[in-house]
């Protein structure tokens, strides 16, 4: 399971980086999802963690 994650979307220079880059690196290595999250703000970390955590569940089997 490829999962990318692009922390600090709270920075100005994170901004700069962009959703095109971004997505140009999830199709190259195929990632399954893309998130933007920011630790310091609280942004989409409770996603990033349900969504792991029903990945994982998943594989092994409990859904």
């Amino acid at each position: 399971m490829l999962t990318f994650f692009k922390n600090f979307c709270d920075t100005i220079k994170s901004q700069m980086w962009g959703w095109k880059k971004a997505k140009k690196i999830v199709k190259k290595f195929k990632f399954i999802k893309y998130f933007e999250c920011s630790a310091k703000a609280g942004e989409n970390v409770d996603k990033i963690f349900e969504f792991l955590t029903r990945a994982i569940m998943k594989s092994e089997g409990y859904f």
